[in-house]
């Protein structure tokens, strides 16, 4: 097990996610990297690489973010192979191109159930299974492109929601389990500076206050 235990980071196998899977080993985690079965099989190794290239173990686990048991069966699994969880990285995301009058029921379901659902479940299971007396450390990955003009409708609806909800696991998970929002300051998630992402999740690990972390620069 890590200094500090270990971490699942969702979507870690790719971009930002892969970047925030280092970052926590650099910190001191061992890392559970959670990847779809569709995914890329070389990137996952690479992530996990890095990780291991940092002095700390690392397991990828398959795992459908709109399959509700699988999710919720997530962190144990990750318990299994690494010890205790204190740190959830929420970093998985759909992203799909639409309007609000191309909006439609698949659309809302495949955003809300990746990029709103799986973090509440994961954050749900992961405050259950912290150990007593540990304290725990939950991350969302957002992207700022909520409430920017013609933004992709269901998406940036998806990333509102859980700029919101995050404020609320903050309440009432505290103090001993900090939930905090982790964003680029514009632009698409996936354009953001993957260095400076991970650069606030070592602030956010050395204990900053928790809340939304906006700026990158």
């Amino acid at each position: 097990m890590g200094e500090r235990g270990a971490a699942l980071v969702t979507g870690g196998a790719r971009r930002i996610g892969r970047a925030l899977a280092s970052a926590a080993a650099e910190a001191g985690y061992d890392v559970a990297i959670q990847v779809r079965a569709a995914d890329d099989e070389a990137e996952a190794e690479a992530a996990a690489a890095d990780v291991r290239a940092r002095g700390r173990k690392a397991v990828i686990l398959a795992c459908e973010l709109r399959q509700e048991a699988a999710t919720v069966a997530l962190v144990g699994q990750a318990e299994a192979e690494l010890g205790p969880i204190t740190l959830l990285v929420n970093s998985a995301s759909v992203f799909d191109e639409d309007a609000f009058a191309d909006m439609n029921r698949a659309t809302w379901d495949a955003h809300m159930e990746t990029n709103l659902r799986a973090p509440l479940v994961l954050a749900q299971a992961f405050a259950r299974r912290l150990p007593p007396g540990r304290e725990g450390l939950i991350v969302n990955l957002l992207d700022r492109t909520d409430g920017a003009p013609q933004a992709p409708f269901s998406y940036a609806l998806s990333h509102a929601a859980l700029r919101e909800a995050t404020l609320l696991l903050a309440s009432a998970l505290g103090p001993r389990v900090r939930a905090a929002a982790l964003g680029p300051a514009s632009g698409r998630l996936a354009d953001a500076d993957p260095a400076a992402l991970a650069g606030g999740l070592g602030r956010l690990i050395a204990g900053q206050a928790a809340g939304d972390w906006l700026g990158v620069g």
